[in-house]
């Protein structure tokens, strides 16, 4: 747990079972779907250097693939800002995961369905723009175009561009996590079992592949918001605010965005094979909340910490 006020980290702890494997506030989890704001905080960067645009037709960067036809038109194309806020109309919502004993697929054989993948290919099902669907299969089609037009593997990308400015020095989407990092959490199915290998494999590294600690989360929340509040070398201010605008939803740029005033927030949950995860960051006050478990039963033990956050320090939500 990590706990936010005023834009600062006030506190971090550790909490377990007597019987489980020491663990501090550096020990790496998974933090799933939560690496969807990450990616779009990394795309923000990269369109405001010109290295790519969010709001033309994402082809171009997936050359010499392209995407199979669908629903897209030149009148309603796939672009990195509409797979980003989950409105262009693709398909996959979410992945298993892969045991490391098992093969593990590339992300572009991810998006075609080829084998080792779990998942069927990835397509444009309805007409981009026109309604939300919640796409893991979309973060990976910008996943490989943001690598493709930058000729820079994704991983390396977060770690130049997001990572490393905001401080996450124990973050990294290097997906398996080497052999070599120890101190990482170890996922457990709903019955207190283990996963196998620890953790499984997320290919799909934009839509799931972050391994971070709460502290961490924490830096990245308190650096969105910073940079809403009065801009920072990270994200000017009216980038910040381009990150934050919610399309369908309440859904922006791998963010959810609610409330007005005083209840303004953004925030994420997130859930792999034996991982699960919640966030919650005030805009105006810098206040929040970064919860991370090892366990398939945390999100109702997240929730409950979130509440009692929320009712510890005052906040105007979560009652």
């Amino acid at each position: 747990v990590a706990v936010i006020r005023d834009s600062k980290i006030v506190w971090a702890g550790v909490y377990r079972q007597p019987s489980a494997p020491a663990s501090d506030t550096d020990t790496v989890y998974q933090a799933a779907s939560i690496s969807k704001g990450v990616t779009g905080a990394l795309a923000q960067r990269l369109a405001r250097s010109n290295k790519l645009q969010l709001d033309v037709p994402v082809d171009a960067c997936l050359r010499p693939w392209s995407l199979p036809a669908g629903q897209q038109s030149p009148g309603h194309p796939v672009t990195l800002r509409n797979l980003l806020n989950h409105t262009a109309g693709v398909t996959v919502s979410g992945f298993p995961g892969y045991p490391p004993s098992q093969a593990i697929p590339a992300d572009l054989q991810v998006i075609k369905g080829e084998p080792p993948s779990l998942t069927p290919a990835v397509a444009i099902q309805t007409i981009p723009g026109a309604a939300y669907a919640y796409s893991g299969g979309g973060y990976t089609i910008a996943q490989v175009a943001m690598q493709q037009c930058l000729h820079t593997p994704f991983a390396e990308l977060m770690r130049q561009q997001v990572l490393q400015p905001l401080g996450m020095r124990r973050s990294t989407f290097a997906q398996p996590l080497p052999a070599a990092e120890m101190n990482r959490a170890r996922g457990h199915y709903v019955d207190g079992s283990e996963v196998e290998g620890g953790a499984f494999v997320y290919p799909e590294l934009a839509a799931a592949g972050l391994w971070t600690t709460a502290s961490d989360l924490a830096r990245f929340a308190i650096g969105i918001q910073r940079s809403w509040k009065t801009g920072t070398d990270f994200l000017s201010a009216n980038e910040a605010r381009e990150l934050l605008t919610p399309a369908l939803n309440n859904y922006a740029q791998g963010l959810f965005v609610v409330g007005d005033g005083e209840h303004k927030r953004f925030m994420h949950s997130g859930g792999n094979t034996g991982f699960k995860s919640t966030y919650a960051m005030y805009l105006d006050s810098g206040n929040g909340v970064v919860v991370m478990t090892d366990g398939d039963n945390g999100s109702y033990l997240g929730g409950e910490i979130v509440k009692a956050v929320a009712s510890a320090y005052g906040w105007p939500d979560f009652k």
